[in-house]
């Protein structure tokens, strides 16, 4: 068993105050929440609330199983009859090859398959023909209360000639059911009519409506088809005879001899040029080279000049000098065969001069011509080059426009083959739908289905029920005292609602009115069974402390989370309960913002607690006749009252006094039990301050009002300040007025014979 965090920190703090081990008084913790942690989630409080109230459950599951008896009674038979068509497939290659619009999306798949054929069963087309087909004609007798309705909306459907036509197209949509499955390609049609041979008929009319839907819609294609592939041929026939005449013109204008692959005259002229060029460049290198070593030395040009005169001089003149050297070894110059040799070599020289000018002359002549040639063959090299050049620019466009006609015939052949194709395509199956099951007049009605109802009405009305009783409970908040054990509060008791012929004490000013006869009261016998479990709860948080602790007074600090929970009225009537059993009772009005306490007792409020803490604080510690002046009687043996005093706004600081506890601590040496009025903790920290002091809150609930959250929030709170809680006290439960009535009767009698026996 799991203790909270916050009662195993008072269990270890008192443990170690009484100097005793932890575990003993854990043992004794545990018998304390053991009903509380065995349904963390609420389900058996939630099963129980339930029980408590299945007679309301079970009268809405009845009402709902009349209703739907009563209902399919009044329900008209429907009949319901059933065929089923398979899809087969189609060989459209030659058709979505040439098709300007395919038969099938891109990308399509079966599932879109399906869905398009059951759009097309589903069309307004394929119902105007089966109302057609059935003789359904529109309602007659005036107009119906919703076409009236859309006339009132939009006068001018009223006179729509097409309003009838609509109205046959709906009942047949609204009878006509289809059904795909993705695992096959079967769809089944279902038509609904109030005759088992109409539903039969509307079935079959479907089907064969969307069999001749889809006939017409594959032999439209196919015309379609046809004629648009013979319109392509048409004007391709057309494109294909202007090509051919383009590239005649074309090659008349250019002057284009075409002979296959073999070379046009122009190549053939142009690679004549081109050798002759080259010899005629080879040659003018040539001679140009020989004249400028001519030129620039004289033995080249004799090397160069074999056979010629030049030659033959050159060697005559050797001659004579030779000679002329070998006379003048022996003669004389004045010697007449030397100066005849002498003037034989001077000719020859000249003549040497002259040829060679002659020379150099022809060979600057021949370098020229070469010069001039080698010009000549370069212009004409060029214009042959552009000429060819010219040429094959022709020859490609004319390559291109042969490729286009090309083209084109054979575009024109592969349509010419594609309408025949097409034109033997119509001649084929038609349809690719076939039946399976025609539709038979079913035997028995498909609607109302009696067991379907039932079942309806019988899980509307048990989900009604819980509903309308979870919500009559106001789901969240504790309500009831078995929801107490959701909480981490111990239940110590509950008080019944009371009206206010039942007494005074739950609104009034006073608290007297249950206890002023000796009648048994459920409410009082409430107080006394709290009073019970707070004290037994105080004795288990003081067991092992030693019989001092046990012997000495208890204060209790009665708090609620928020106002109005009926604090007030709890601490009054335990009081009053206390006083009954001969305990010295004092109840301290601890509220020094809104004191009610006072009120309730018919009691003045000019001296009280926050009086009396102010004195202390000023003068000092009071002897016990001053301090019993501010301690009022009241009607009600052993019962005392210390209210809150008239103090001003920063009275409520004084419960921060370290005086305080001193005070009731003399208190209690008067009273055997204290019960401290305390403010409410979602606002104000009063009660924390006063629970830190006593030996433990009792937190007061009003059923119905607080949720489980909050009042778990509040116990953390305490439990991480270390203050002990005792539990809770449930106020204003709902009881049935007829049981408490029963027992204030039953006890009434009782207590009045036992009054006679003993008189």
């Amino acid at each position: 068993m799991l203790i909270p965090q916050g009662q195993r920190a008072v269990i270890k703090r008192t443990a170690d105050r009484a100097g005793v081990p932890a575990t003993k008084l854990q043992t004794v913790a545990v018998s304390e929440f053991d009903g509380r942690a065995g349904d963390p989630t609420g389900l058996n409080t939630i099963i129980e609330f339930l029980w408590q109230r299945k007679l309301t459950i079970a009268g809405c599951v009845l009402a709902g199983l009349l209703t739907a008896v009563v209902v399919s009674m009044l329900m008209k038979p429907v009949y319901r009859a059933r065929t089923s068509l398979q899809l087969e497939g189609f060989n459209d290659d030659a058709l979505h090859s040439v098709s300007p619009v395919s038969t099938l999306l891109p990308n399509a798949s079966p599932e879109n398959y399906l869905q398009n054929e059951v759009k097309l069963l589903e069309s307004n087309t394929l119902a105007k023909r089966v109302a057609d087909e059935l003789g359904i004609a529109a309602p007659s007798g005036g107009a119906t209360w919703l076409n009236r309705f859309v006339s009132l909306i939009r006068p001018g459907n009223a006179k729509d000639p097409a309003l009838p036509d609509e109205q046959r197209i709906a009942r047949v949509s609204k009878a006509l059911t289809v059904q795909t499955s993705l695992e096959s390609q079967v769809i089944e049609l279902y038509y609904s009519a109030p005759d088992p041979v109409m539903a039969a008929r509307g079935a079959n009319a479907a089907a064969a409506a969307f069999m001749n839907l889809n006939r017409e819609t594959r032999w439209q294609l196919i015309q379609d088809t046809t004629e648009w592939l013979n319109k392509q041929a048409s004007e391709l026939k057309v494109k294909l005879e202007n090509a051919n005449q383009q590239l005649q013109s074309f090659a008349d204008r250019a002057g284009l001899i075409v002979e296959g692959n073999q070379n046009t005259p122009a190549e053939d002229r142009l690679r004549q040029i081109q050798d002759a060029y080259t010899r005629a460049q080879a040659d003018r290198a040539a001679r140009q080279a020989a004249y400028e070593a001519a030129l620039s030395n004289s033995s080249d040009l004799i090397a160069n000049s074999a056979g010629s005169p030049l030659q033959q001089y050159q060697t005559q003149l050797q001659t004579l000098r030779q000679q002329l050297a070998e006379m003048r070894s022996t003669f004389t110059p004045d010697y007449y065969k030397v100066k005849q040799l002498q003037a034989q070599v001077t000719e020859t020289e000249d003549a040497i001069a002259k040829e060679r000018t002659r020379t150099l002359g022809q060979m600057r002549t021949a370098y020229q011509a070469a010069a001039g040639l080698e010009q000549m063959l370069y212009r004409s090299l060029s214009s042959a080059m552009r000429t060819v050049q010219h040429q094959t620019e022709g020859e490609r466009r004319y390559d291109v426009l042969k490729n286009e006609v090309e083209t084109t015939q054979k575009l024109y052949d592969s349509v010419l083959e594609k309408a025949k194709s097409a034109g033997a395509e119509s001649s084929l199956r038609m349809t690719n739908v076939r039946v399976i099951d025609a539709a038979m007049p079913p035997a028995a009605p498909y609607s109302p289905n009696l067991a379907l109802n039932l079942s309806i009405g019988l899980a509307l009305g048990l989900v009604g029920g819980v509903g309308l009783t979870l919500l009559g409970a106001r789901p969240g908040k504790v309500s009831n005292p078995a929801e107490m054990v959701q909480i981490n509060f111990r239940e110590l008791g509950v008080v019944p609602s009371a009206r206010p012929s039942d007494g005074p004490w739950c609104a009034g000013p006073s608290a007297l009115g249950i206890w002023e006869t000796d009648q048994p009261s459920l409410l009082k016998e409430s107080f006394r069974a709290a009073l019970t479990s707070v004290l037994f709860s105080a004795h288990t948080f003081s067991e092992g402390q030693g019989e001092a602790a046990r012997a000495r007074s208890r204060v209790f600090v009665v708090t609620s989370v928020g106002m109005g929970e009926g604090k007030t009225t709890i601490v009054t009537n335990l009081g009053i309960a206390s006083a009954e059993r001969r305990h010295r009772v004092l109840l301290i009005d601890g509220d020094l913002r809104r004191p009610q306490l006072h009120a309730r007792l018919h009691l003045s409020n000019q001296r009280g607690l926050a009086d009396l803490l102010e004195q202390q604080a000023v003068g000092g510690l009071l002897d016990d006749a001053t301090l019993g002046s501010f301690v009022q009687a009241t009607g009600i043996r052993n019962l005392s009252v210390l209210t809150s005093g008239c103090g001003g706004a920063a009275s409520p600081n004084l419960l921060y006094s370290a005086d305080l506890s001193s005070l009731l601590e003399r208190f209690g040496r008067r009273f055997e039990i204290i019960l401290i009025d305390a403010p409410p903790m979602l606002v104000y920290s009063d009660a924390r301050i006063l629970g830190g002091l006593s030996d433990g809150v009792l937190m007061v609930v009003r059923a119905n009002q607080r949720s489980r959250e909050e009042l778990n929030a509040a116990y953390q709170q305490l439990t991480q300040d270390h203050i002990p809680v005792l539990g809770a006290i449930l106020n204003d439960w709902r009881v049935d007025p007829g049981q408490a009535r029963a027992y204030d009767r039953h006890y009434s009698h009782y207590s009045e014979g036992a009054k006679g026996v003993a008189s």
